[in-house]
């Protein structure tokens, strides 16, 4: 794989619905102890398979370190524009649920009826920035998620024998149970 595999949308969206959907969520928020530290087990192992893959898509020690760096930079710029973007898309919902409002008042105080097409056309107009949202903070998540990595290959490398001990202490340490 390349580094463009990584950042390509398909492969984030299968390995975000495979490892971070929303019942790893609520297993961490309502899961016993041992239910919440096997799944940060299985977690861990494949945050480290990935981030071995994603050094080795980079090529040799030397040259993936500095590679790591540069595209954690490149995808640090990106994420600031996607931030920029995300927080419009929230202002245009407000906007849009403004303009819902006044025209609810404006059309109660008068005694007119409101318009279906108008409301309509408010609704469809926030349904669409809430769904471009979404997009948006989805991708976002998966930049800062793969930048991560990349910040740690290049501080640390893609050495295995860090990788195999780092682990091995996760899958020593226990949870205390009462």
């Amino acid at each position: 794989m390349s580094i463009e595999d990584f950042l390509d949308r398909k492969f984030a969206n299968a390995y975000i619905l495979e490892h971070h959907r929303f019942s790893r969520v609520t297993g961490d928020l309502f899961g016993k102890t041992k239910q919440i530290f096997d799944a940060f087990s299985l977690e861990l192992l494949a945050s480290e398979q990935l981030r071995a893959s994603l050094a080795a898509s980079l090529g040799n020690e030397p040259v993936s370190k500095t590679l790591a760096e540069r595209w954690a930079l490149f995808l640090r710029s990106r994420t600031n524009i996607m931030e920029f973007w995300s927080g419009l898309c929230s202002s245009m919902v407000a906007v849009v649920a403004l303009g819902v409002t006044l025209f609810t008042l404006v059309s109660s105080t008068t005694g007119k009826p409101p318009v279906l097409e108008v409301m309509l056309t408010f609704l469809l107009g926030t349904a669409l920035f809430v769904a471009l949202k979404f997009l948006i903070e989805r991708r976002l998540f998966w930049y800062k998620f793969i930048t991560a990595h990349l910040e740690a290959i290049a501080k640390v490398g893609s050495n295995p024998a860090l990788n195999t001990d780092a682990l091995q202490a996760a899958k020593s340490c226990q949870p205390r149970v009462k």
